[in-house]
């Protein structure tokens, strides 16, 4: 008897190890991704190509004639303005804010 219950503490601290291990090697790979999203979207080359992608869709909004296309454009210009860190940076310049305005507020 005094051997099965050994064996049985023996298994039972065995799968807490392996489902600890398990747990925190998950946690681990979790907070390490969050980290290198963090870091990915508050760079200054990120925040210039999306600047960069913003001057595209208010351009493609201008010279877009189908009312649909328009809309779709607009649509797509206002999310991405709204990720901007910070919004809006420092080198969105007078361009954009008043493409926002007439875009995105329909002034």
């Amino acid at each position: 008897m005094k051997n099965l219950s050994g064996f049985v503490a023996a298994i039972s601290i065995f799968a807490i190890l392996c489902v600890g291990g398990y747990s925190l090697y998950w946690w681990v790979t979790k907070d390490s991704t969050d980290r290198r999203y963090d870091v990915n979207t508050h760079s200054q080359q990120w925040n210039a190509a999306k600047v960069d992608q913003l001057r595209n869709l208010a351009h493609d909004y201008s010279v877009a004639v189908d009312p649909g296309q328009k809309e779709a454009i607009g649509s797509q210009f206002c999310s991405l303005y709204q990720v901007l860190n910070p919004a809006p940076p420092a080198n969105a310049t007078d361009d954009l804010f008043s493409a926002h305005s007439t875009i995105c507020l329909g002034g």
